[in-house]
């Protein structure tokens, strides 16, 4: 991966970070490819990779009692995939899976902790997008059970954003 550049990763969040701290993430990471239905990370497992987005869009979903799942979450080039690295958890709380084709930066689990533990730049950073996907969370949940109590199909959690957070080619 070539020496870091602030605004040139194409994740919002790593391209935010000052130098000093964004050329020790970059130089930890590799630029991998997501394909569609790829999945990143399985809910009760110890995560070895994080991933941070630069084109494309992951799905944060869980697994119903009935076998069918629910999409909780939507993480484009704004975020990073697996949340728990920041919160000191140590197996993934959801699946994330791939829904829109595209690329990521992709940081060893634990070198991201040890990055996260020595910056508390990054550290804060990385909360700030906790606290957007927990928003994001309890915006999907109450559009949904408003819709089941119209009686309408509540499927249609993806946000209206999507084009400008996939940074799609």
């Amino acid at each position: 991966m070539p020496r870091y550049a602030a605004g040139s990763t194409g994740n919002l969040l790593v391209d935010a970070l000052p130098a000093a701290v964004g050329d020790r993430l970059v130089a930890a990471s590799a630029e991998v490819d997501l394909a569609q239905g790829q999945v990143l990370s399985e809910r009760g497992e110890a995560p070895r990779w994080v991933h941070f987005p630069t084109r494309g869009m992951v799905s944060l979903v869980t697994s119903m009692q009935d076998g069918s799942t629910v999409e909780m979450a939507t993480v484009g080039r704004e975020g990073f995939v697996e949340v728990g690295t920041v919160l000191d958890g140590p197996l993934a709380i959801v699946d994330s899976v791939v829904q829109v084709a595209g690329s990521a930066l992709r940081v060893d689990e634990p070198a991201l902790r040890a990055a996260v533990d020595e910056s508390p730049i990054l550290r804060n950073l990385l909360l700030g997008h906790v606290r957007a996907l927990l928003m994001q969370i309890g915006q999907i949940t109450a559009c949904n059970t408003t819709a089941s109590r119209r009686g309408l199909p509540g499927g249609s959690s993806r946000p209206t954003t999507a084009s400008g957070r996939t940074r799609s080619a």
